[in-house]
């Protein structure tokens, strides 16, 4: 599952830019199942035998991994689970076209990520959110944790076992390759005023744990040029309100402070 329409309408709302969690219940089968690109998809997480940042596990993790592979298995009977932790996580992550991360439930009612099978962050690296608190992981983006930490928080402890939620978030990016690590620069769009501008968004699963009442992050990449997003008149009509409202914190952490304009140049105007 990537975004339909009204997907996208319902992320780039006729309102001015804020941080919401809004999204919608969500049945793991459809967001799991292999999508168009699952070819190109899966040869990209060949980045797992060359690069360990990509793929770690804290101890602490087995029972988050168990349960994990057990929502594999009964979505695909034919799953086989290896027994060593980590194997395990690298075998979800071969399995499955979605990146994850499995965060469990501190005695606070925070959550912190334990494992991670990560090939296509954008962004940011894999590695950085290693034994992190989910609100310490939102730490870099401005104003998210003053508007969020708590709804978030929320949101992950009242979820039954068993049930997902589905959300969103957006940026840009100026190529439609799937691994973006922050190292490469790929979505800083003013360190590149030459190349062409992609709308990248995180199609998001939050899956509850029904055991260890842990979560399991899944997180799927889609993209596409700014220049064709847009001629859907919705989404044009909305896009240039959320990018003229957009604070100049974020401005400056999404990496396009001076390309503002660059960017809305491609949208139709109505």
């Amino acid at each position: 599952m990537l975004f339909s329409t009204a997907d996208l309408h319902s992320l780039l709302r006729d309102e001015d830019f804020d941080f919401n969690f809004r999204g919608k219940r969500i049945k793991p089968a459809a967001y799991f199942a292999p999508t168009d690109e699952h070819e190109l998809i899966m040869a990209g997480r060949n980045i797992l035998t060359r690069s360990p940042d990509h793929c770690w596990v804290l101890d602490g993790a087995d029972p988050l991994l168990e349960e994990a592979a057990n929502l594999a298995k009964t979505l695909d009977p034919g799953f086989q689970a290896p027994s060593d932790p980590r194997d395990l996580c690298r075998a979800l992550s071969l399995h499955w076209e979605p990146d994850i991360v499995l965060m469990s439930p501190t005695v606070d009612g925070m959550f912190m990520a334990r494992a991670a099978a990560v090939c296509f962050p954008s962004g940011w690296n894999p590695e950085d959110v290693k034994g992190r608190l989910m609100h310490e992981i939102h730490e870099p983006v401005p104003g998210l944790n003053e508007a969020l930490a708590k709804k978030i928080y929320t949101l992950f402890n009242g979820l039954e076992g068993g049930t997902a939620w589905w959300r969103a978030n957006w940026s840009f990016s100026v190529t439609p390759e799937l691994n973006l690590r922050a190292t490469r620069g790929l979505t800083r769009i003013d360190n590149h005023p030459d190349k062409d501008i992609y709308f990248r968004a995180e199609s998001q699963i939050i899956y509850k744990l029904p055991k260890t009442g842990g979560i399991l992050f899944g997180i799927r990449i889609f993209r596409r040029l700014v220049s064709e997003l847009a001629q859907d008149p919705v989404i044009a009509k909305n896009f240039i309100r959320l990018m003229k409202t957009m604070p100049p914190e974020m401005l400056g952490y999404k990496g396009i402070t001076k390309s503002v304009e660059r960017i809305l140049s491609v949208v139709p105007r109505t």
